[in-house]
């Protein structure tokens, strides 16, 4: 029981370390949790909805934007969580050199950073997407929470396979996000 206490609370101060490093010199900080989210809101109505005229979701009752916003977050959580977990062991590489810890935490810290950011990203549009009108089914709710947590699995593993990869091939560093934009679309 000590040694997962004393596990949990090293995971714990490497989820404080990354919330530091994505938001510390930043002017706005934490803000970036509601702003990026709305923004990228905006960002796909501007495209899909007013100059695509995509108006069918192909779900009664939901519009494009709700469709389109809902389905994208997940992806950006996953790909996300990838890309940032997978450069964990590189980028990190003095710490793990000088302090005795276990590597996969700094992996982990990364991917449970990600998927939270973008979980409270999701919840935040779900809300606006609410507020607009659109109606969203809380019997589906269940079913969300156990599509995150898959993915929140998924992301986990493949940033760690990414990140053990990276420790031979530094140019996945580069060739990473180039996949993950080609396997969006």
């Amino acid at each position: 029981m000590t040694v997962m206490r004393a596990t949990l609370r090293s995971l714990a101060v490497h989820l404080r370390i990354e919330l530091g490093r994505r938001f510390t010199g930043s002017a706005l900080g934490l803000v970036w949790v509601v702003l990026a989210p709305l923004l990228q809101l905006a960002m796909f109505a501007l495209v899909f909805v007013y100059i695509f005229k995509a108006r069918d979701a192909g779900v009664p009752g939901v519009s494009y934007l709700a469709f389109l916003a809902l389905g994208m977050w997940p992806w950006f959580a996953l790909a996300e969580s990838i890309g940032r977990g997978g450069g964990a062991l590189v980028d990190d590489a003095a710490l793990i050199a000088k302090v005795r810890i276990a590597p996969w935490q700094l992996i982990a810290a990364r991917v449970l950073v990600a998927f939270g950011l973008h979980f409270v990203g999701f919840l935040l549009v779900a809300a606006v997407l609410v507020a607009q009108g659109t109606q969203l089914h809380l019997s589906a709710v269940a079913g969300v929470l156990a599509g995150w947590a898959l993915l929140l699995v998924l992301g986990g593993s493949l940033a760690t396979m990414a990140a053990l990869t990276q420790l031979f091939v530094r140019d996945l560093q580069q060739l990473l996000p180039q996949v993950l934009t080609a396997v969006l679309f």
